[in-house]
Parts: C-alpha cells; sequence; structure tokens
C-alpha cells in the first residue's frame, strides 16, 4: 500500500472511532458493485443477489439468510469494522492501481453508482418465496419526476403475475430513530394494498408477497403495476417506486420448411419458454423461396402479434416469402443475403390505480428468426449388401429423409454443415462415419457378416420390459417399503429434453442398458458410470 493511502485510510478510522460510529462507504464500494456485475451502462440499477449465507446464533446456517452487504451504500458498519480491524493493512482493489500525481483516491461520497444517505438497503425482487431466482432492479431516475421517489423497473413476462413478485429489503443505519418500512399498491380490482415489512428483512432472509392480485396474465397481461416503498418516519421518510413493465410472450415458435406439409420437421433451435432468448436462427438451402412460420400464444393471448408487419389471426401458420416486392411481409438483408423475420406484440393500457388512470403507454414484445442462405449438395452412397438401411442425421441429431427417387441418395446437404451417418443390417457389423457438407460427394461402405458366436449372457437382473415372457413384471427381489428405508444409489443424466427420454432399462451381463436418441447406452450397474456408447 502507497504511504499517503495508509495515512489517509489512518485519517478516517481515527476521525470514525472519534464519533463513536464508523462509515457505511468505502474506496473499494463502487469499484467492486461493477465488477461483480450489479450495475450495468451508465444507468443506475441493482439487482437481487444471491450472498453467502450467514450463521444462525446456533452456529448453523439459514437457508433462507444471506450477509447484509448493501447495493446501495456498500458495507455494513459490522462489515466496515471487520476490515479496518486488526494489524494488516487495508488492501484496495486493483481496479484503484495507478493513481497517480498529488491527488489520492477519496472515497465515493455521492456517484451514479451509489444511493448515498439513502433510507433503504438490500432491496431485493424474488421470483418465490424461497428465494431462488431474483429479478433485475433497473434504476430509471429519468421517472423520478413522473412517479415521485427513486423509480426502479422491473420486467415481468406476460404469462408471469403477481403471486411471483417476492420483496426484501434492510432498514440503514443512517434512518432516523424510529423509522418504518411500508409497502403499498393498488391491486387490479382499485383497491389499496399495504404492508409493513421488517427493517432487517433482508437480513433475516424475509420476504413479502400481497396476496390480492396486483398484475397477472391472460388478458391482464400487458397491465403494468406500481408499488411504492416508504422508508423513514412520518416526518422523515424517503419514496421508492418499483414499476413493473410487462414484456409480452409467446409460448412456443416454430418453422418449418414450404413443402414441409405435415409440418413433421421445426427447423429452428428449441424455444425458450422464460422469454429470455428473442432472437433464433436457422439454415436453409438457397432454393427456398419461404418459410412457413408458426407462433403459439399463451391461452389465446396474441396482442395483437404481427409477422413482418402483418397481422396474424389465432392458430394460423404464416407463410412468409423470402423474395418479395412487399417488404413488409419479409425483410431480405441485401448485405449478406440474410432474411430476418419479425415477430412483433403490442398493447396499450392504463394502470390500475386510478390516480394513475390518465397515464397511458404501450406494452411490446419482440422475437425474430434470422434465416441464413447457405448452398447445398447431394451425397450418395454405395453400400455393401445393397439392402443395408441407410440412417444420415444433421449437427443438432436429427435423422434426414432421403431422396425421394433413391434410398441411397441424401439432398439439400448444406455446405459447412456437420452430418454423421449410420449403415447396418441384421447378421453384419455396422459401420459409422462423418462428413461436412460440401466436400464429399459419394460414400462407399462395405459390412462385413458377423460370424461370431455370442456366447451366453449371465448375470441378467431384468430382460426385457416386464422381465417375463408372459409381460406380468413380478420380481423376487426385494423392493423398498418406506422412505426412511430408501437410499438413492446412484443417477446419471443422459440428453436433454422429451425427445432423449431413455428406454426403460435392461440388466445383462451384470450391465444397465438404455437407448436415447439415436444412442445405446451401457452403463455400470453399481456406478452408473457409462461404458460404452453405440
Amino acid at each position: 500500500m502507497k504511504p499517503t493511502m495508509k495515512k489517509w485510510l489512518t485519517g478516517l478510522l481515527s476521525v470514525a472511532l472519534l464519533a463513536g460510529n464508523l462509515p457505511v462507504y468505502a474506496v473499494n464500494t463502487a469499484y467492486a458493485a461493477e465488477e461483480d456485475g450489479f450495475f450495468t451502462d451508465e444507468a443506475e440499477s441493482f439487482e437481487g443477489s444471491l450472498e453467502e449465507p450467514e450463521e444462525n446464533p446456533d452456529g448453523g446456517q439459514s437457508e433462507d439468510s444471506f450477509a447484509s452487504v448493501s447495493e446501495f451504500t456498500g458495507f455494513t458498519s459490522g462489515e466496515a469494522e471487520e476490515d479496518f480491524s486488526g494489524e494488516e493493512d487495508f488492501v484496495a482493489p486493483d481496479s484503484q492501481d495507478g493513481f497517480e500525481g498529488e491527488a489520492d483516491p477519496t472515497t465515493l461520497l455521492e456517484s451514479d453508482m451509489q444511493d448515498e444517505g439513502g433510507y433503504l438497503q438490500n432491496l431485493t425482487l424474488y421470483t418465490s418465496q424461497s428465494g431462488v431466482s431474483t429479478v433485475a432492479l433497473k434504476r430509471s431516475a429519468d421517472l423520478d419526476a413522473e412517479f415521485g421517489g427513486k423509480v426502479y423497473v422491473a420486467e415481468y413476462g406476460s404469462n408471469m403475475d403477481s403471486a411471483s413478485f417476492w420483496i426484501t429489503a434492510d432498514l440503514a443505519g443512517n434512518a432516523p430513530d424510529g423509522s418504518a418500512i411500508q409497502l403499498e399498491t393498488t391491486g387490479l380490482d382499485g383497491q389499496k394494498q399495504n404492508l409493513e415489512l421488517s427493517t432487517s428483512a433482508y437480513k433475516d432472509g424475509t420476504r413479502y408477497n400481497v396476496s390480492a392480485s396486483v398484475f397477472s396474465s391472460g388478458g391482464n397481461g400487458s397491465k403494468r403495476a406500481l408499488y411504492t416503498i416508504t422508508a423513514g418516519t412520518e416526518g422523515d421518510k424517503q419514496v421508492y417506486q418499483i414499476l413493473v413493465e410487462r414484456r409480452l410472450d409467446l409460448s412456443d415458435l416454430k418453422a418449418y420448411l414450404p413443402d414441409d406439409k405435415d409440418l413433421a420437421k421445426n427447423i429452428l433451435p428449441k424455444f425458450d419458454t422464460t422469454g429470455t432468448t428473442r432472437d433464433y436462427e436457422t439454415t436453409v438451402v438457397v432454393s427456398t423461396a419461404s418459410l412457413q412460420v408458426v407462433p403459439k400464444a399463451f391461452s389465446s393471448n396474441w396482442y395483437q402479434l404481427a409477422i413482418s408487419s402483418e397481422n396474424v389471426t389465432t392458430g394460423e401458420v404464416k407463410e412468409v416469402p423470402f423474395s418479395s416486392t412487399d417488404t413488409a411481409v419479409s425483410v431480405p438483408l441485401a448485405d449478406t443475403g440474410d432474411t430476418k423475420v419479425t415477430l412483433s406484440m403490442s398493447e396499450a393500457n392504463t394502470y390500475a390505480d386510478p390516480a394513475l388512470a390518465e397515464k397511458t403507454y404501450t406494452s411490446t414484445g419482440t422475437y425474430t428468426i434470422l434465416v441464413h442462405k447457405s448452398t447445398s449438395d447431394k451425397v450418395s452412397f454405395q453400400v455393401t449388401p445393397e439392402d443395408a438401411v441407410i440412417s444420415v442425421y444433421d449437427k443438432d441429431g436429427e435423422r434426414l429423409p432421403p431422396s425421394a427417387d433413391s434410398l441411397m441418395i441424401y439432398e439439400n446437404i448444406l455446405q459447412g454443415e456437420a452430418y454423421t451417418w449410420n449403415i447396418s443390417k441384421y447378421g453384419y457389423i455396422s459401420k459409422q462415419g462423418s462428413f461436412t457438407g460440401g466436400e464429399v460427394s459419394d460414400i462407399t461402405a462395405e459390412l462385413v457378416k458377423q460370424d461370431a458366436t455370442q456366447p451366453e449372457i449371465t448375470d441378467n437382473d431384468w430382460i426385457n420390459f416386464r422381465n417375463s415372457d408372459t409381460n406380468n413384471g413380478i420380481t423376487g427381489s426385494s423392493t423398498p417399503t418406506s422412505a426412511d428405508s430408501t437410499l438413492l444409489k446412484w443417477n446419471t443424466r443422459i440428453g436433454v429434453g422429451w425427445e432423449a427420454a431413455i428406454t426403460p432399462p435392461l440388466i445383462l451381463g451384470g450391465a444397465v442398458y438404455v437407448a436415447s436418441g439415436q444412442f445405446i447406452y451401457k452403463l455400470d450397474k453399481n456406478t452408473g458410470e457409462i461404458l460404452q456408447t453405440s
């Protein structure tokens, strides 16, 4: 540590001790906050952050108890005393290195990153009482004058309701004696709702929810809500506002090639039902002239859904052409040859609070599909024996259909994309391989007849679906009779999503066999370790 820094901190500590308390801010507060991701860009914001659990008086740890680290004012007094006590020097973060010249680092008494002098700290918003998931709170100072108080914005999807609004906070040490924390809001029925929060709710792991419906999903999924929090006394209090903005969401979004009349193969990545992912990409062959887009709404709440500015009715399969003079239908991106399809929703609304009834706003939601064009090729197989089964899979594990003219030919192979293939026939040893589109046009494979005789398999605990030729599923093995006598021996994750759901297991030769997707897995019966994959 530099001598000037040591002198500065020593002076600060001396003044604090003479005054009888320690400042709740410290030189590294804002820097640490920036590095930890509490604040973004120039907007003052804070996100609910799960801190390490603090110990209970009995020495244990509470699941809902967290260390009280103020995102408004930096360290709590207890933490500051610990950081500035002892014989070791206080070491500033690396981000402070490099201060040169006459001016030494000084404490950040006021900045966009702090709410110095605020009566509230550790204001955190959760989606449930358990406190597993937090909701980001973004500081919006430009709204302070409009709503009266320090405004923070929280975004909730149109399929969420106020049952997922759980709030907590602590009273700051500089709040006047006798201070309280009050929460007030207006339900969708126009009735006022009030709660008093504990002054140490965050530290104690206590979270509060207004039982009345303040904002909802469905028909009111676009309607905002406002929560008002006051901290202090009747004569000396500060007001904080949490504005709940609504993001209009879809429940599903799929796209199909124009010749897929049965809508059998979705060419988009798996849809994110949480609403976090809004932009999707897919690749099609150059000759593809359009795309069938199939959006799905939550409970038929479409919120005036439009696909590239053209309104869509409920349940409609919308065909979007890639080349059209009508730019409202598709949006070709001339620089890349790609096409962007935009799905937008919007709905104008007002607040349930009669005092805000004259304020209007528009809730929106947007998704995009970026369609890349790629040159295509075809791959021909020459196999022996000729009646062997050929299977070709794309990079996502989806099986491709062969050409309508020949089972040996696969068309629409995208250049640069990765593919795998498998050739099999009963009584022969299968062959597998891979290729990249555009790099090969012919694949030759000759299967070798399986002449070896398999030895009899022993140590078979479960030989078929119900371990019985009569399909009755009876076993002579002991089974658990209560939860107290049951213990999980092992578990192994195989695949993701319902497409990878495993088959009922077989136990043959002392190993467990299951199939998932296009693969068969052999697992160790005692540990669950995957021993082999087909």
